[in-house]
Protein backbone atom coordinates (compact mmCIF):
# COMPACT_ATOMS: atom_id res chain seq x y z
CA UNK A 1 0.00 0.00 0.00
CA UNK A 2 1.33 3.43 -0.97
CA UNK A 3 -0.33 6.69 0.03
CA UNK A 4 -3.27 4.76 1.48
CA UNK A 5 -3.98 3.07 -1.87
CA UNK A 6 -3.41 -0.56 -2.73
CA UNK A 7 -0.93 -1.42 -5.47
CA UNK A 8 -2.89 -3.07 -8.29
CA UNK A 9 -1.49 -5.51 -10.86
CA UNK A 10 -2.11 -3.89 -14.24
CA UNK A 11 -2.67 -7.16 -16.09
CA UNK A 12 -5.68 -7.83 -13.85
CA UNK A 13 -7.14 -4.59 -15.24
CA UNK A 14 -6.54 -5.49 -18.89
CA UNK A 15 -3.62 -3.06 -19.30
CA UNK A 16 -0.79 -4.41 -21.46
CA UNK A 17 2.59 -4.63 -19.73
CA UNK A 18 6.17 -5.45 -20.60
CA UNK A 19 8.23 -5.44 -17.41
CA UNK A 20 11.17 -3.79 -19.12
CA UNK A 21 13.71 -4.04 -16.31
CA UNK A 22 12.92 -7.72 -15.67
CA UNK A 23 13.43 -8.84 -19.29
CA UNK A 24 15.91 -11.68 -19.65
CA UNK A 25 15.96 -11.83 -23.46
CA UNK A 26 18.49 -8.95 -23.67
CA UNK A 27 16.09 -7.01 -25.92
CA UNK A 28 15.74 -4.15 -23.46
CA UNK A 29 18.22 -1.64 -24.86
CA UNK A 30 20.13 0.26 -23.58
CA UNK A 31 20.58 -2.19 -20.69
CA UNK A 32 20.51 -5.56 -22.50
CA UNK A 33 19.97 -7.39 -19.22
CA UNK A 34 17.54 -7.95 -16.38
CA UNK A 35 18.03 -6.01 -13.17
CA UNK A 36 18.31 -8.10 -10.00
CA UNK A 37 15.66 -6.08 -8.13
CA UNK A 38 13.16 -5.74 -10.98
CA UNK A 39 9.63 -6.90 -10.11
CA UNK A 40 8.06 -9.47 -12.42
CA UNK A 41 4.68 -7.73 -12.44
CA UNK A 42 3.71 -4.12 -13.12
CA UNK A 43 1.75 -2.55 -10.27
CA UNK A 44 0.51 0.96 -9.59
CA UNK A 45 -1.75 2.75 -7.13
CA UNK A 46 -5.43 2.10 -7.65
CA UNK A 47 -6.18 5.72 -8.61
CA UNK A 48 -3.43 5.68 -11.25
CA UNK A 49 -4.74 2.41 -12.69
CA UNK A 50 -8.23 3.89 -13.07
CA UNK A 51 -6.75 6.79 -15.03
CA UNK A 52 -4.82 4.41 -17.29
CA UNK A 53 -8.08 2.58 -18.05
CA UNK A 54 -9.53 5.98 -19.00
CA UNK A 55 -6.54 6.68 -21.28
CA UNK A 56 -7.06 3.36 -23.05
CA UNK A 57 -10.69 4.34 -23.70
CA UNK A 58 -9.52 7.62 -25.23
CA UNK A 59 -7.00 5.78 -27.43
CA UNK A 60 -9.34 3.02 -28.61
CA UNK A 61 -10.82 5.00 -31.56
CA UNK A 62 -7.25 5.39 -32.89
CA UNK A 63 -6.66 1.63 -32.84
CA UNK A 64 -3.95 1.87 -30.18
CA UNK A 65 -3.52 1.18 -26.49
CA UNK A 66 -1.00 1.73 -23.72
CA UNK A 67 1.95 -0.56 -23.11
CA UNK A 68 3.27 -0.07 -19.58
CA UNK A 69 7.02 -0.63 -19.30
CA UNK A 70 7.44 0.18 -15.61
CA UNK A 71 5.27 1.15 -12.67
CA UNK A 72 5.94 0.72 -8.95
CA UNK A 73 9.67 0.32 -8.51
CA UNK A 74 11.32 -0.84 -5.28
CA UNK A 75 14.08 1.42 -4.00
CA UNK A 76 16.60 -1.39 -4.58
CA UNK A 77 15.85 -1.22 -8.32
CA UNK A 78 15.96 2.57 -8.20
CA UNK A 79 19.50 2.30 -6.82
CA UNK A 80 20.53 -0.06 -9.63
CA UNK A 81 19.14 2.32 -12.26
CA UNK A 82 20.73 5.32 -10.57
CA UNK A 83 24.14 3.66 -10.72
CA UNK A 84 23.62 2.91 -14.41
CA UNK A 85 22.95 6.59 -15.17
CA UNK A 86 25.87 7.77 -13.02
CA UNK A 87 28.08 5.38 -15.00
CA UNK A 88 26.61 6.75 -18.25
CA UNK A 89 27.44 10.29 -17.15
CA UNK A 90 31.04 9.23 -16.52
CA UNK A 91 31.19 7.50 -19.91
CA UNK A 92 29.64 10.16 -22.17
CA UNK A 93 31.07 13.15 -20.32
CA UNK A 94 34.20 12.07 -18.44
CA UNK A 95 35.13 15.63 -17.48
CA UNK A 96 32.02 16.12 -15.32
CA UNK A 97 32.46 16.69 -11.59
CA UNK A 98 30.59 14.42 -9.17
CA UNK A 99 27.92 17.10 -8.74
CA UNK A 100 27.55 17.43 -12.52
CA UNK A 101 27.25 13.64 -12.85
CA UNK A 102 24.39 13.73 -10.34
CA UNK A 103 22.70 16.52 -12.31
CA UNK A 104 23.10 14.53 -15.53
CA UNK A 105 21.74 11.31 -14.00
CA UNK A 106 18.87 13.21 -12.34
CA UNK A 107 17.41 14.07 -15.75
CA UNK A 108 16.73 10.38 -16.38
CA UNK A 109 16.36 8.82 -12.95
CA UNK A 110 15.22 9.98 -9.49
CA UNK A 111 18.14 10.16 -7.07
CA UNK A 112 17.64 7.55 -4.30
CA UNK A 113 20.63 8.65 -2.22
CA UNK A 114 18.56 10.50 0.39
CA UNK A 115 15.80 7.88 0.61
CA UNK A 116 14.34 7.55 4.09
CA UNK A 117 11.53 5.00 4.45
CA UNK A 118 9.86 7.02 7.21
CA UNK A 119 9.80 10.25 5.14
CA UNK A 120 7.72 9.94 1.95
CA UNK A 121 9.13 13.28 0.72
CA UNK A 122 12.42 11.46 0.07
CA UNK A 123 10.91 8.62 -1.95
CA UNK A 124 11.82 8.36 -5.63
CA UNK A 125 8.65 8.90 -7.68
CA UNK A 126 8.35 5.29 -8.89
CA UNK A 127 8.63 4.04 -5.29
CA UNK A 128 5.33 5.81 -4.57
CA UNK A 129 3.42 3.66 -7.06
CA UNK A 130 2.18 6.80 -8.81
CA UNK A 131 4.75 7.16 -11.62
CA UNK A 132 4.49 5.14 -14.81
CA UNK A 133 6.69 4.65 -17.88
CA UNK A 134 4.79 3.66 -20.98
CA UNK A 135 4.44 3.79 -24.73
CA UNK A 136 1.78 3.00 -27.34
CA UNK A 137 1.11 -0.20 -29.25
CA UNK A 138 -1.38 -1.35 -31.84
CA UNK A 139 -4.61 -2.46 -30.18
CA UNK A 140 -4.59 -6.23 -29.59
CA UNK A 141 -1.09 -6.64 -31.05
CA UNK A 142 2.49 -6.61 -29.81
CA UNK A 143 3.46 -4.02 -32.42
CA UNK A 144 4.70 -0.85 -30.71
CA UNK A 145 4.22 2.53 -32.32
CA UNK A 146 7.33 4.37 -33.44
CA UNK A 147 8.31 7.06 -30.92
CA UNK A 148 11.60 8.10 -32.53
CA UNK A 149 13.93 6.71 -29.88
CA UNK A 150 14.44 3.85 -27.46
CA UNK A 151 13.07 3.77 -23.93
CA UNK A 152 15.48 5.22 -21.33
CA UNK A 153 17.81 6.74 -23.93
CA UNK A 154 19.92 9.28 -22.04
CA UNK A 155 19.96 11.87 -24.82
CA UNK A 156 17.80 14.76 -25.99
CA UNK A 157 15.85 12.46 -28.30
CA UNK A 158 14.09 11.19 -25.15
CA UNK A 159 12.80 14.64 -24.26
CA UNK A 160 9.05 14.85 -24.81
CA UNK A 161 9.23 17.85 -27.13
CA UNK A 162 12.29 16.73 -29.11
CA UNK A 163 10.38 16.27 -32.38
CA UNK A 164 8.51 19.53 -31.83
CA UNK A 165 11.74 21.50 -31.86
CA UNK A 166 13.87 19.78 -34.53
CA UNK A 167 13.54 20.86 -38.14
CA UNK A 168 12.99 17.42 -39.59
CA UNK A 169 10.13 16.75 -41.97
CA UNK A 170 11.10 13.17 -42.79
CA UNK A 171 8.37 10.54 -42.65
CA UNK A 172 9.91 8.96 -39.53
CA UNK A 173 10.12 12.28 -37.67
CA UNK A 174 6.51 13.10 -38.55
CA UNK A 175 5.41 9.66 -37.36
CA UNK A 176 7.29 10.02 -34.06
CA UNK A 177 5.84 13.51 -33.53
CA UNK A 178 2.30 12.31 -34.22
CA UNK A 179 2.60 9.31 -31.88
CA UNK A 180 4.18 11.36 -29.09
CA UNK A 181 1.41 13.93 -29.41
CA UNK A 182 -1.28 11.26 -29.24
CA UNK A 183 0.22 9.74 -26.09
CA UNK A 184 0.84 13.14 -24.51
CA UNK A 185 -2.68 14.50 -25.05
CA UNK A 186 -4.45 11.29 -24.04
CA UNK A 187 -2.47 11.15 -20.81
CA UNK A 188 -2.99 14.87 -20.18
CA UNK A 189 -6.73 14.54 -20.67
CA UNK A 190 -6.85 11.80 -18.02
CA UNK A 191 -5.04 14.04 -15.54
CA UNK A 192 -1.45 12.84 -15.85
CA UNK A 193 1.55 15.18 -15.72
CA UNK A 194 4.40 14.60 -18.17
CA UNK A 195 8.05 14.53 -17.16
CA UNK A 196 9.69 16.56 -19.96
CA UNK A 197 12.97 14.62 -20.12
CA UNK A 198 11.17 11.36 -21.03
Amino acid sequence: VRGGEALIDLKDQGIACDNFYARKDQLNAPYYRAFKSAPTSARLRQGVVLKLVQVNQLLKPYGVELLVLDGYRPVSLQRELWQYFINQAKKVRPALTSAEQITYASHYCSNPQKYNESDSRTWPTHATGAAVDLTLKQLGSDSQLYMGGIFDDDSKISHTAYYESVKDSSTSALEARRNRRLLYWAMQKAGFCNYPYE
